[in-house]
Protein backbone atom coordinates (compact mmCIF):
# COMPACT_ATOMS: atom_id res chain seq x y z
CA UNK A 1 0.00 0.00 0.00
CA UNK A 2 1.39 3.41 -0.91
CA UNK A 3 0.27 7.01 -0.46
CA UNK A 4 0.94 9.06 -3.57
CA UNK A 5 2.44 12.54 -3.25
CA UNK A 6 3.76 14.79 -6.00
CA UNK A 7 7.24 13.68 -6.97
CA UNK A 8 7.52 10.80 -4.45
CA UNK A 9 6.00 7.56 -3.22
CA UNK A 10 5.56 7.26 0.54
CA UNK A 11 5.55 3.66 1.79
CA UNK A 12 3.07 2.75 4.50
CA UNK A 13 4.53 1.59 7.82
CA UNK A 14 4.40 -2.21 8.01
CA UNK A 15 5.32 -3.51 11.45
CA UNK A 16 8.76 -4.85 12.36
CA UNK A 17 11.79 -6.09 10.42
CA UNK A 18 14.25 -8.45 12.16
CA UNK A 19 17.65 -8.94 10.52
CA UNK A 20 20.07 -11.74 11.49
CA UNK A 21 23.30 -10.71 9.71
CA UNK A 22 25.69 -13.45 10.77
CA UNK A 23 24.76 -16.86 12.11
CA UNK A 24 24.41 -20.23 10.40
CA UNK A 25 22.06 -23.07 11.14
CA UNK A 26 20.92 -23.46 14.73
CA UNK A 27 23.40 -21.01 16.29
CA UNK A 28 21.58 -18.44 18.49
CA UNK A 29 18.38 -20.37 17.87
CA UNK A 30 17.00 -19.84 21.39
CA UNK A 31 17.61 -16.09 21.66
CA UNK A 32 16.61 -15.34 18.07
CA UNK A 33 13.43 -17.37 18.36
CA UNK A 34 12.74 -15.34 21.50
CA UNK A 35 13.00 -12.01 19.70
CA UNK A 36 10.77 -13.31 16.89
CA UNK A 37 8.22 -14.43 19.49
CA UNK A 38 8.29 -11.00 21.15
CA UNK A 39 7.84 -9.31 17.76
CA UNK A 40 4.78 -11.48 17.04
CA UNK A 41 3.24 -10.25 20.30
CA UNK A 42 4.02 -6.57 19.79
CA UNK A 43 3.45 -6.13 16.05
CA UNK A 44 0.82 -7.15 13.53
CA UNK A 45 3.35 -8.08 10.85
CA UNK A 46 6.83 -9.58 11.24
CA UNK A 47 9.50 -9.97 8.56
CA UNK A 48 12.77 -11.83 9.21
CA UNK A 49 15.87 -11.60 7.02
CA UNK A 50 18.31 -14.42 7.77
CA UNK A 51 20.73 -16.82 6.15
CA UNK A 52 19.01 -19.73 4.43
CA UNK A 53 20.15 -22.33 6.98
CA UNK A 54 19.04 -20.16 9.92
CA UNK A 55 15.57 -19.71 8.46
CA UNK A 56 15.35 -23.51 8.28
CA UNK A 57 16.23 -23.65 11.99
CA UNK A 58 13.67 -20.99 12.96
CA UNK A 59 10.95 -22.73 10.98
CA UNK A 60 11.80 -26.01 12.70
CA UNK A 61 11.76 -24.67 16.25
CA UNK A 62 9.20 -21.86 16.37
CA UNK A 63 5.61 -22.70 17.29
CA UNK A 64 4.08 -23.99 14.01
CA UNK A 65 0.88 -22.07 14.69
CA UNK A 66 2.83 -18.80 14.57
CA UNK A 67 4.73 -19.42 11.34
CA UNK A 68 1.96 -18.15 9.01
CA UNK A 69 2.37 -14.69 10.58
CA UNK A 70 6.07 -14.47 9.69
CA UNK A 71 7.46 -13.54 6.29
CA UNK A 72 10.96 -14.93 5.88
CA UNK A 73 13.48 -13.41 3.47
CA UNK A 74 16.37 -15.82 2.88
CA UNK A 75 19.84 -14.78 1.86
CA UNK A 76 22.91 -16.77 0.97
CA UNK A 77 25.08 -15.47 -1.84
CA UNK A 78 23.67 -11.93 -1.81
CA UNK A 79 24.55 -11.34 1.82
CA UNK A 80 22.54 -9.51 4.48
CA UNK A 81 23.20 -5.96 3.27
CA UNK A 82 21.92 -6.54 -0.26
CA UNK A 83 18.87 -8.38 1.06
CA UNK A 84 18.23 -5.57 3.54
CA UNK A 85 18.48 -2.87 0.88
CA UNK A 86 16.06 -4.71 -1.39
CA UNK A 87 13.62 -5.16 1.48
CA UNK A 88 13.58 -1.57 2.71
CA UNK A 89 13.27 -0.30 -0.87
CA UNK A 90 9.87 -2.02 -1.03
CA UNK A 91 8.64 -1.64 2.57
CA UNK A 92 8.84 0.90 5.39
CA UNK A 93 9.02 -0.59 8.87
CA UNK A 94 8.09 0.96 12.19
CA UNK A 95 10.94 -0.89 13.90
CA UNK A 96 14.13 -2.41 12.48
CA UNK A 97 16.00 -4.76 14.84
CA UNK A 98 19.32 -6.43 14.03
CA UNK A 99 19.61 -9.66 16.02
CA UNK A 100 23.40 -9.53 16.00
CA UNK A 101 26.07 -6.86 15.61
CA UNK A 102 28.09 -7.16 12.44
CA UNK A 103 30.54 -4.25 12.53
CA UNK A 104 31.15 -4.18 8.78
CA UNK A 105 27.41 -4.12 8.13
CA UNK A 106 26.91 -1.48 10.84
CA UNK A 107 29.46 0.88 9.27
CA UNK A 108 28.31 0.38 5.68
CA UNK A 109 24.66 0.73 6.58
CA UNK A 110 25.08 3.89 8.63
CA UNK A 111 27.46 5.57 6.20
CA UNK A 112 25.80 4.52 2.95
CA UNK A 113 22.24 3.68 3.97
CA UNK A 114 19.43 3.26 3.37
CA UNK A 115 17.72 3.21 6.78
CA UNK A 116 14.09 3.74 5.68
CA UNK A 117 12.59 4.30 9.12
CA UNK A 118 12.38 7.42 11.25
CA UNK A 119 13.37 5.87 14.57
CA UNK A 120 16.60 4.31 15.79
CA UNK A 121 18.05 1.07 14.50
CA UNK A 122 18.21 -1.55 17.27
CA UNK A 123 21.19 -3.92 17.56
CA UNK A 124 21.32 -6.94 19.88
CA UNK A 125 24.77 -7.41 21.42
CA UNK A 126 26.04 -10.82 22.50
CA UNK A 127 29.80 -11.24 22.93
CA UNK A 128 30.41 -7.95 21.13
CA UNK A 129 31.11 -5.89 24.23
CA UNK A 130 33.83 -8.25 25.49
CA UNK A 131 36.51 -6.59 23.36
CA UNK A 132 35.89 -3.25 25.08
CA UNK A 133 37.41 -4.79 28.20
CA UNK A 134 40.74 -5.47 26.43
CA UNK A 135 43.60 -3.34 27.74
CA UNK A 136 46.40 -3.67 25.17
CA UNK A 137 47.55 -0.51 23.35
CA UNK A 138 46.27 -1.65 19.94
CA UNK A 139 43.00 -2.83 21.47
CA UNK A 140 42.44 0.50 23.25
CA UNK A 141 42.92 2.43 20.00
CA UNK A 142 40.60 0.08 18.13
CA UNK A 143 37.99 0.25 20.89
CA UNK A 144 38.10 4.05 20.94
CA UNK A 145 37.33 4.14 17.21
CA UNK A 146 34.65 1.48 17.55
CA UNK A 147 33.00 3.29 20.45
CA UNK A 148 32.95 6.58 18.56
CA UNK A 149 31.31 4.88 15.59
CA UNK A 150 28.77 2.75 17.44
CA UNK A 151 27.52 5.45 19.79
CA UNK A 152 27.67 8.41 17.43
CA UNK A 153 24.59 10.63 17.62
CA UNK A 154 24.64 10.77 13.83
CA UNK A 155 23.70 7.09 13.53
CA UNK A 156 20.84 6.97 16.05
CA UNK A 157 21.39 3.37 17.16
CA UNK A 158 20.27 1.64 20.35
CA UNK A 159 22.02 -1.48 21.64
CA UNK A 160 20.22 -4.27 23.48
CA UNK A 161 21.91 -6.58 25.97
CA UNK A 162 20.28 -9.73 27.35
CA UNK A 163 20.29 -8.98 31.08
CA UNK A 164 20.10 -6.08 33.55
CA UNK A 165 23.41 -7.02 35.16
CA UNK A 166 25.00 -7.00 31.71
CA UNK A 167 23.66 -3.48 31.13
CA UNK A 168 25.03 -2.38 34.51
CA UNK A 169 28.46 -3.76 33.61
CA UNK A 170 28.39 -2.26 30.08
CA UNK A 171 27.35 1.10 31.59
CA UNK A 172 30.33 0.95 33.94
CA UNK A 173 32.63 0.15 31.00
CA UNK A 174 31.26 2.53 28.35
CA UNK A 175 28.96 5.02 30.14
CA UNK A 176 26.38 5.27 27.34
CA UNK A 177 23.20 5.48 29.42
CA UNK A 178 19.99 4.85 27.45
CA UNK A 179 21.94 4.00 24.30
CA UNK A 180 22.26 0.55 25.92
CA UNK A 181 19.05 -1.13 27.12
CA UNK A 182 18.27 -4.48 28.72
CA UNK A 183 15.86 -7.20 27.63
CA UNK A 184 16.47 -10.38 29.58
CA UNK A 185 17.44 -13.26 27.25
CA UNK A 186 14.14 -14.07 25.47
CA UNK A 187 12.89 -17.57 24.69
CA UNK A 188 10.77 -18.53 21.67
CA UNK A 189 10.92 -22.33 21.79
CA UNK A 190 8.41 -24.42 23.71
CA UNK A 191 9.69 -26.52 26.64
CA UNK A 192 10.59 -30.12 25.85
CA UNK A 193 8.73 -32.94 27.57
CA UNK A 194 10.55 -34.55 30.47
CA UNK A 195 12.67 -37.55 29.44
CA UNK A 196 13.79 -40.55 31.45
CA UNK A 197 17.25 -40.29 32.92
CA UNK A 198 19.82 -42.14 30.84
CA UNK A 199 21.08 -43.97 33.91
CA UNK A 200 18.29 -44.59 36.39
CA UNK A 201 20.18 -43.55 39.50
CA UNK A 202 20.60 -46.24 42.08
CA UNK A 203 20.02 -45.10 45.66
CA UNK A 204 22.82 -42.80 46.67
CA UNK A 205 24.00 -41.90 43.13
CA UNK A 206 23.48 -39.20 40.48
CA UNK A 207 24.63 -38.65 36.89
CA UNK A 208 26.52 -35.61 35.61
CA UNK A 209 27.13 -34.44 32.00
CA UNK A 210 29.66 -31.92 30.66
CA UNK A 211 29.68 -30.75 27.02
CA UNK A 212 32.72 -28.87 25.75
CA UNK A 213 31.94 -25.49 24.18
CA UNK A 214 33.21 -23.36 21.30
CA UNK A 215 36.70 -22.67 22.49
CA UNK A 216 39.76 -24.70 23.30
CA UNK A 217 39.69 -25.45 27.01
CA UNK A 218 42.43 -23.96 29.14
CA UNK A 219 44.92 -26.28 30.85
CA UNK A 220 43.28 -25.43 34.18
CA UNK A 221 39.83 -26.46 32.93
CA UNK A 222 41.19 -29.67 31.41
CA UNK A 223 42.85 -30.45 34.73
CA UNK A 224 39.55 -29.88 36.57
CA UNK A 225 37.63 -32.20 34.22
CA UNK A 226 40.28 -34.89 34.63
CA UNK A 227 40.05 -34.51 38.42
CA UNK A 228 36.26 -34.94 38.25
CA UNK A 229 36.69 -38.11 36.18
CA UNK A 230 39.01 -39.49 38.86
CA UNK A 231 36.62 -38.55 41.67
CA UNK A 232 33.66 -40.13 39.88
CA UNK A 233 35.56 -43.35 39.25
CA UNK A 234 36.83 -43.56 42.80
CA UNK A 235 33.59 -42.76 44.59
CA UNK A 236 31.30 -44.83 42.37
CA UNK A 237 28.32 -42.60 43.28
CA UNK A 238 28.67 -40.17 40.35
CA UNK A 239 28.06 -41.25 36.75
CA UNK A 240 30.15 -38.65 34.90
CA UNK A 241 30.36 -38.19 31.13
CA UNK A 242 32.41 -35.59 29.23
CA UNK A 243 31.23 -35.00 25.64
CA UNK A 244 33.06 -33.12 22.91
CA UNK A 245 31.00 -30.48 21.12
CA UNK A 246 30.17 -31.26 17.49
CA UNK A 247 31.15 -28.11 15.58
CA UNK A 248 31.06 -27.41 11.85
CA UNK A 249 31.60 -24.25 9.80
CA UNK A 250 29.97 -22.50 6.87
CA UNK A 251 30.87 -19.16 5.25
CA UNK A 252 33.63 -18.74 7.86
CA UNK A 253 31.05 -18.97 10.68
CA UNK A 254 31.09 -21.84 13.16
CA UNK A 255 28.02 -23.55 14.56
CA UNK A 256 27.06 -26.63 16.57
CA UNK A 257 26.34 -29.38 14.06
CA UNK A 258 24.48 -31.60 16.55
CA UNK A 259 20.74 -30.95 16.30
CA UNK A 260 19.64 -28.53 19.02
CA UNK A 261 16.83 -30.75 20.25
CA UNK A 262 19.16 -33.76 20.32
CA UNK A 263 21.64 -31.78 22.42
CA UNK A 264 18.90 -30.78 24.86
CA UNK A 265 17.62 -34.35 24.97
CA UNK A 266 21.11 -35.56 25.87
CA UNK A 267 21.34 -33.05 28.75
CA UNK A 268 17.84 -33.98 29.90
CA UNK A 269 18.86 -37.61 30.41
CA UNK A 270 21.35 -36.67 33.14
CA UNK A 271 20.65 -35.71 36.73
CA UNK A 272 22.82 -32.58 36.53
CA UNK A 273 24.62 -30.48 33.91
CA UNK A 274 28.23 -29.53 34.66
CA UNK A 275 28.76 -25.88 33.65
CA UNK A 276 32.43 -24.80 33.58
CA UNK A 277 32.55 -21.52 31.64
CA UNK A 278 35.85 -19.69 31.26
CA UNK A 279 33.89 -16.50 30.62
CA UNK A 280 32.52 -14.75 33.74
CA UNK A 281 29.42 -13.72 31.75
CA UNK A 282 29.50 -10.16 33.00
CA UNK A 283 29.10 -8.69 29.49
CA UNK A 284 27.00 -11.34 27.74
CA UNK A 285 24.30 -13.90 28.47
CA UNK A 286 24.84 -17.64 28.78
CA UNK A 287 22.85 -19.62 26.24
CA UNK A 288 23.94 -22.86 27.95
CA UNK A 289 22.10 -21.86 31.13
CA UNK A 290 19.04 -20.61 29.24
CA UNK A 291 18.78 -23.96 27.44
CA UNK A 292 18.11 -25.60 30.79
CA UNK A 293 14.79 -23.76 31.13
CA UNK A 294 13.49 -25.95 28.29
CA UNK A 295 14.42 -29.25 29.92
CA UNK A 296 14.63 -28.66 33.67
CA UNK A 297 18.11 -30.12 34.22
CA UNK A 298 19.80 -28.39 37.18
CA UNK A 299 23.43 -27.29 37.30
CA UNK A 300 26.61 -28.00 39.15
CA UNK A 301 29.10 -25.36 38.07
CA UNK A 302 30.90 -22.06 38.32
CA UNK A 303 29.12 -18.95 39.55
CA UNK A 304 28.73 -16.24 36.91
CA UNK A 305 27.11 -12.82 36.86
CA UNK A 306 24.46 -13.96 34.41
CA UNK A 307 23.76 -17.13 36.39
CA UNK A 308 23.26 -15.05 39.52
CA UNK A 309 20.74 -12.82 37.75
CA UNK A 310 18.85 -15.84 36.44
CA UNK A 311 18.71 -17.29 39.97
CA UNK A 312 17.32 -13.99 41.26
CA UNK A 313 14.51 -14.29 38.70
CA UNK A 314 13.56 -17.98 38.98
CA UNK A 315 15.07 -19.14 42.28
CA UNK A 316 17.82 -21.69 42.92
CA UNK A 317 18.52 -24.02 40.01
CA UNK A 318 21.75 -25.74 41.02
CA UNK A 319 24.96 -25.78 43.02
CA UNK A 320 27.32 -22.93 42.16
CA UNK A 321 30.93 -22.32 43.22
CA UNK A 322 33.63 -19.70 42.79
CA UNK A 323 36.42 -21.98 41.54
CA UNK A 324 37.24 -25.35 40.02
CA UNK A 325 38.78 -26.40 43.33
CA UNK A 326 35.50 -25.74 45.14
CA UNK A 327 33.61 -27.85 42.60
CA UNK A 328 35.98 -30.80 42.90
CA UNK A 329 35.90 -30.53 46.71
CA UNK A 330 32.09 -30.59 46.62
CA UNK A 331 32.01 -33.65 44.35
CA UNK A 332 34.56 -35.36 46.58
CA UNK A 333 32.54 -34.89 49.75
CA UNK A 334 28.90 -34.39 48.71
CA UNK A 335 26.18 -36.72 49.94
CA UNK A 336 25.12 -38.06 46.54
CA UNK A 337 21.73 -39.20 47.84
CA UNK A 338 20.98 -35.67 49.10
CA UNK A 339 22.18 -34.12 45.84
CA UNK A 340 19.78 -36.38 43.96
CA UNK A 341 16.97 -35.65 46.41
CA UNK A 342 17.37 -31.90 45.76
CA UNK A 343 17.07 -32.38 42.00
CA UNK A 344 13.25 -32.29 41.89
CA UNK A 345 13.05 -28.88 43.60
CA UNK A 346 15.77 -27.34 41.45
CA UNK A 347 14.27 -28.79 38.28
CA UNK A 348 10.85 -27.40 39.18
CA UNK A 349 12.33 -23.93 39.56
CA UNK A 350 13.71 -24.21 36.03
CA UNK A 351 10.43 -25.50 34.58
CA UNK A 352 8.38 -22.79 36.31
CA UNK A 353 11.02 -20.19 35.50
CA UNK A 354 10.43 -20.67 31.78
CA UNK A 355 7.20 -18.64 31.86
CA UNK A 356 8.61 -16.18 34.39
CA UNK A 357 11.47 -15.36 32.02
CA UNK A 358 9.14 -15.07 29.00
CA UNK A 359 6.89 -12.63 30.88
CA UNK A 360 9.86 -10.55 32.07
CA UNK A 361 11.46 -10.38 28.61
CA UNK A 362 8.19 -9.30 27.02
CA UNK A 363 7.56 -6.60 29.63
CA UNK A 364 11.08 -5.21 29.13
CA UNK A 365 10.71 -5.37 25.33
CA UNK A 366 7.51 -3.32 25.51
CA UNK A 367 9.42 -0.57 27.31
CA UNK A 368 12.28 -0.69 24.81
CA UNK A 369 10.35 -0.89 21.54
CA UNK A 370 7.01 0.80 22.19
Amino acid sequence: MTNERPGRTELAVEGVLLVEPSVNGQSHILVNSGFVDIALTLYATVTVIARDSHVDALEAYLDPDKLPRIRFVRYDKDGPLDSYRKEVARHRYGRIIFLNINYSLFVRLNLLGPRRNNGPLYWVGHSHFLTFDDHGVAERVKNKMKKAMMFSRLFNSIFIVCGQRIKTNVDALLDQGEKVRAIFHPIGINPLPAVDLEVTPEPGTFSLLHINGWHQASPRKIEAIEAIEVIAARRGTIRFKNVKASIASENDERYFSRDYKDRLGMIGRYSYFLHLPENPYTLQASGALMDLLLIGTPVIGLQTDFGSELAEIIGEFGYFFDSYDEITAFLEEADAAQVMANRARLSQNLRAGYQTVKDLSLAQARRVFQ
